[in-house]
Order: C-alpha cells, then structure tokens, then sequence
C-alpha cells in the first residue's frame, strides 16, 4: 500500500474569495482616541487622491482640531444633513446622498458613532454596512474599546462601560485592518497639549480614562485584535495557496446551554474565548424527547438571538442523554474544547452531575468549566414537574382498573403473578400520558397492591419477606419498563410531528407547483404562514422596478400597511435582508419583513418580502417556526422563478407567433402591392418618354390607369390601417 502523502490542495472557498471582488471596508484602528486615526485615514486618501483615484469624505469629525480640518482641504465633502432633537439642530451623515453620489472612496469617520433619532438607522455601522452593500468602498475608524466582544475586559480595566459597541460580525467583513499606533507617553502629551480634547475635557480625561495604566492596557488589547486578524489572513492566504504550513489545528468549541437565564453569562465567555483563539463556536441544546413550555422555549429563542449576535452557531439536540448526545457531536464535528457551566443538564436526582460523568469518561478534548453567579444559581428552577391533571387521570384509572382486575384474579393466580397486571396499568399510563404519569402509576401499584394483596390485608405492613421481595422487584421493573416506556413514547411523538411537518412541506410544494401565476403563488403563501403561525400576513411586491411597494396579498381578509412600514419593506426588497420586528433595523416596527430570493430575478434577486406581524404576538419565532419560515421562503423563490419563466417563455412564444404573422402579412401584402405599383410605374413611365408619340386617347387611357391604381394602393391603406 502507498503510504505517501498526497501534495496539499487548495481550498475551493478560499480561492473563491480571493477571487470576489465585492464592496471594500478598511478600519483604521486605534488603541484610544487621539492616536491618530482620522489624520492617518486622511493623509492616505490624499495620496490615492492625488493617485487620480476618486475619494469622496462622508463624514469628519475633526472636532475643531486644526490639523485634521487642513487635511481635508481639496477632497470632496459630502454635504451634511440636519436633524432637530429635544429643540437643537445637529449635523449628521447624510446617508441617502452618499448612496446617490456612489464614489469610489468614501470616508466615515467614527465607525461606533450613535446616529441622532430619525435617521434610517440607530448606529453609523448599519449605515456602513447599506453602503457596503450598495457596492461602494468605505474607509472608517474605530477605537478598541468599541469592539463588542471586548466590552467586559475594557470595563474592568478603566471602569466605564461602554455603550457604543460594533459588532464583531462587521469587524471581520473588513478587507484591511490598519493600526494605528502611540505609545501612552506620547499621547498624554498630545492631550496635554490640546491636539485631543478642549483643556477642560482633557484634564478629566487625564485624571480618570487616559491614565499610563490603563492606555497600556487597551494598546495591548489593540495589538491583539490585530495580532487575531493578521493570524486570519495567513492562514486563508494558505488555504488559497494550498500550502502545507506548520500551523496548529484549528481550535473548535462546543457550548453546552440549558436553556435558561443565567446561560447568557456563558454565551459571551465563549465568545470571548472563541474570539481569542479565532475558532469557530457552535451552542447547543440538548433537551428531552418532549416539548418545551412557552417560558423555557421563549428564554431559547432569547439565547438562540444572543448566540447568533456573538457569532455563534446555534443546534438544538434532542435525546434524553445529555453525555451521549454532547459526546457523539463532538467527536462528530472535531470538537477540541468544551464549555459548559457548574453544575448544568442534571435531569434525574439519581444520576451524578454531567461533569462528574465527563471526566470519568476522559474524553479526547479540553473541558472548561464556568463557575455561574450565585443568583443565578438560586434562581435554577426544579426539573421535575408533577404532570398536569389529564396525565394524572391516567395512573388513578389504569390502577384502578387493575385492582379491579387483580381482584378478579386472585383466587386464580398467585400473589407475584398478580404484579403483572399492575406492571400492564403502568405500561398503559407510559404510552398514553408519558413517564411522569408512569412514575406516580408505579407508586399508586405498589401502595394498591400492598394495601389488598400482601398480608396482612388492608394494611401497609407486609409480614412475609417474600412479599416486600415481590414487591420491591414490582417497583424496580415497573420503574425502568415505565421509563423506557415513555421514552418510546416521546419517540413516536417525535416522529408524528416529524411527518406531520413533512407533510405540511409536500402539501405546500404540491400547491405551489400547481400554482400557474404569481397571483396564486402570493395567494397560498400568505395563507400558509397565517394559518400555521396564527398571526397575519402579508406579500409585499413592487408592480415595476421604480414603482413603490405595495400590499398584493395577505391573509386573514384585506390587510393594508402605513407608510413607514411600507417603508420597512422596501428597504428589506432593495438589501435583501429582513427588517422589522425583533430585527436590528428598523426594530420599532410591528412587522418583520422577510425577502424572498428569487434566482434569475437580475440583480440582488429579490422581487418581494413576506410580512408577519409578530408585534401582536409579543415574540418572535421559536426554532420550528423559524425552519418553517425558511423552508416556504426557498419554496416561494423557487415558485416565483419558474412562473417569472413561464411567463417570459409565453410572452417569447406570443412574439415568435406575432413575426410569424407579420411576415405573412407583410408577404401577402407586398405581393397586393407590387401589382398595381408596376402598373403605375410603367403608365407614368409611357408618358414621360412618349408624351409625343402617343395619342390624346392614349394619354388618357394611360393616366385612367395610373389614378385607377392609386385608388386601388389607397384602399389597401386603409384596410390595413384598421
């Protein structure tokens, strides 16, 4: 066998993008204000300037310094905008001008900057982004303290916390990352001497933020921020290159959540850790085989956010083993390190707590264990429920069914025979209502059936040790038939609601195959969604590519938007991302608009939105619905696409039909005409070179003809014309 190893190929991905070339964002970066980052941006983009290069400023905040207002002498500024709030006039970034004047270049300044109410968005760096996606190259600054997945450490190393964060998401989108740098001395000095702040503000900012001490420690978190990235784009140059380097596995984490308050404490120290050692990071849940209630699935869909937010990648596990489910996921996915809490996922009293049992089973990777606060610990809530009322009629009349039974049976069998029928009722109780109601049959079996059977009768004692035997044998088998019991049960559930699902996705494919105009496609869709999520829905479209949207389907009845949430909508159909309710634009709205992808539908792809009011709901989507959402949004861009083809294909076969008509109209007509126009050219021909040689009764006859035939064209130009 050939043992030698094949050279290193390079990955797909990374060529892929390495060969993109989409909207650029460079951020200079700055361990603290005053380092320098607006003046470095702008030196730059006075050389590309003078490059020839077409750079526009957005926005500059100079902050009435005079060397930063000097550097922008000559470049292009985009007017500002002037918004009133609590009865002053502010200047802002004036968005929808950049978009219209799209340069090659534009300049933003302070990347973390909160935009004053009334914009499009709350924050600069969702403008950032709509330019981004517009196609247009942004340079920004940014300052390590506003980086969100640092805002603990900085808060614990200056004591202020900070609430203009960036998310990290953005960050790593940037193509360059540029530090700028000074070393703490050299930037007291410049606060001493007024290049940073006013006098007043600066000697405040001396006394408290701006100390040796603390500008040493944000500048080491600076050069680690970019430390991390230069490690990020080593290591994707290789990848592109296929080069077989001397590098470290890659680090994977899991966490393991319980789906309650106090995991959100572990979600950003995985963050934290997985942005530390550049790893990619997946949470998990791993419940039982049964529902959740409303509270427990609202506090996951809150986590499943927060996760997403960090960016984490959220899965859901279902088994009633934690160990073995966490385990077989990991060795699954080459996970290297597992984070969890102290003491989580401990379901049954009788079982030692899950990392107890992880560590005797020595697993292949690294364990991290969070030590969770104390409130957070007293506010655990129990896991066992008694069951509800219905589940409990089960285990009183399957008990007393069998004691009925029992009885009837008791001169016939003996006495641990007798057991079986109770054993049947607990059985009985599992399949029908799940374990909890097994559990408590098992003990309303044991007390019936020594209250009636054992000696003495009618009495709890028991005088013969066979009987406590038999007894104690009837508690241990009914309990674990009883659990497995349930399991089976939960199983089938599971499974039922597996189906059912599918089903509801073939009948929903089904229709919008037989649908055969986007009419009927709109129609089904709306009708799905508020229907299966019991809220109302709409479909929202543009009649023409410059035309305002508007509402051409929904469901229950007419539903009609306002202004502002049309709005809404027409900015998810131009970005293709979803807006509204529970997002992070546009979020004071009682919509959420989700866009439709439709492949071949030109650029961006996205002919409409669907509407859901999930303000009236007062939540958002739990994991099902939102898979469900998912699946009919693909369903609905595939649905649009092949009617957008059926009707391009009709409209090309009506116009290969209309030319196939016309050239034989025009056929038949050329040949009408030929006929009387070779008559008009030879009579008028005659004339002209034989007006002398003919005859005053030829003449006559000749021009009878010419104007015979013109009257004849004339008729035939007034038959075609109607």
């Amino acid at each position: 066998m050939n043992h030698t190893q094949d050279p290193p190929r390079p990955d797909p991905d990374a060529l892929l993008a390495t060969t993109q070339h989409g909207a650029a964002l460079r951020i200079f970066l700055g361990a603290a204000p005053g380092v320098g980052k607006t003046s470095a941006m702008l030196r730059t983009a006075r050389e590309r300037h003078e490059r020839g290069e077409e750079v526009v400023l957005g926005v500059i905040e100079a902050h009435g310094r005079a060397e930063t207002e000097q550097l922008c002498v000559g470049l292009e500024q985009l007017p500002p905008v002037t918004r009133d709030y609590r009865g002053r006039g502010y200047s802002e970034f004036d968005l929808d001008a950049a978009l219209a004047r799209r340069p090659a270049i534009l300049l933003v300044d302070e990347l973390a900057h909160r935009n004053i109410p009334g914009g499009r968005h709350a924050r600069r760096w969702q403008d950032i982004e709509e330019l981004l996606d517009a196609g247009i190259e942004v340079w920004t600054t940014l300052n390590v303290q506003h980086v969100e997945r640092l805002n603990d450490d900085v808060a614990r190393i200056t004591g202020v916390r900070m609430r203009e964060t960036v998310p990290d998401a953005l960050i790593a989108r940037a193509r360059d990352l540029s530090l700028i740098d000074l070393t703490p001395q050299e930037l007291i000095e410049r606060l001493k001497q007024g290049k940073v702040y006013v006098p007043e503000q600066a000697r405040a900012a001396l006394a408290r933020y701006f100390s040796p001490g603390n500008l040493t420690a944000l500048r080491e978190l600076a050069l680690q921020v970019m430390a991390e990235r230069l490690d990020s784009d080593v290591r994707r140059v290789m990848d592109a290159g296929g080069v077989a380097g001397p590098w470290p596995v890659r680090a994977r984490l899991l966490v393991a959540v319980e789906g309650r308050r106090g995991d959100q404490a572990l979600l950003r120290a995985a963050s934290r850790w997985a942005q530390r050692h550049q790893a990619p990071w997946v949470v998990v849940l791993v419940t039982p085989l049964r529902e959740l209630d409303a509270a427990a699935a609202g506090e996951v869909g809150t986590l499943r956010q927060q996760s997403e937010q960090l960016g984490g990648r959220w899965e859901t596990l279902r088994g009633d083993d934690p160990l073995a489910e966490l385990l077989e996921y990991a060795t699954r996915h080459n996970v290297t390190t597992l984070m969890l809490g102290r003491t989580p996922l401990k379901w049954r009293w009788w079982q030692a707590p899950l990392v107890d049992r992880l560590l005797a089973r020595r697993p292949p990777f690294d364990l991290i264990l969070l030590a969770e606060a104390p409130a957070a610990a007293s506010r655990r809530t129990r896991q066992w429920r008694w069951p509800r009322w219905r589940e409990g009629l089960w285990p009183l009349a399957s008990v007393a069914l069998a004691a009925a039974v029992a009885a009837g049976l008791s001169s016939l069998l003996d006495l641990a025979n007798l057991s079986l029928v109770f054993l049947a009722a607990v059985l009985a109780c599992a399949l029908k209502a799940g374990t909890r109601a097994a559990m408590l049959a098992v003990a309303l079996s044991a007390l019936v059936y020594n209250f009636l059977f054992t000696e003495p009768r009618f009495s709890l004692a028991m005088i013969h040790q066979d009987q406590v035997l038999t007894v104690l044998v009837f508690c241990l088998v009914a309990a674990v038939a009883g659990q497995l019991a349930g399991k089976v049960r939960r199983q089938l559930l599971l499974l039922r609601q597996s189906r059912h699902q599918i089903q509801e996705m073939l009948s929903i494919s089904r229709a919008l195959a037989a649908a055969v105009d986007r009419e009927r496609v709109r129609e089904i869709a709306v009708k799905v969604l508020a229907d299966q999520l019991e809220l109302p829905c709409v479909f929202v479209d543009s009649p023409e590519a410059e035309a305002p949207p508007r509402v051409s389907a929904s469901h229950p009845g007419t539903l009609s938007l306002d202004a502002a949430t049309l709005q809404a909508a027409h900015w998810s159909q131009r970005h293709a991302r979803p807006s509204g309710y529970g997002t992070q634009t546009l979020a004071a709205q009682r919509w959420r608009f989700v866009p439709i992808l439709e492949q071949g539908a030109g650029e961006g792809g996205v002919p409409a939105v669907l509407g859901l009011a999930l303000g009236e709901r007062g939540a958002g989507l739990d994991e099902a619905e939102e898979a469900l959402v998912a699946n009919l949004v693909n369903q609905l861009g595939a649905a649009l696409a092949r009617t957008r083809l059926v009707e391009e294909l009709g409209a090309a076969r009506l116009a290969e039909e209309n030319e196939r008509l016309r050239s034989a109209l025009l056929s038949s007509v050329s040949h009408d005409l030929r006929t009387p126009l070779a008559a008009i050219i030879g009579s008028a021909s005659a004339l002209r070179d034989l007006w002398a040689e003919l005859a005053e009764t030829d003449r006559r006859e000749l021009l009878d003809g010419v104007l015979g035939e013109s009257e004849r064209l004339n008729r035939y130009s007034r038959t075609c014309s109607t």
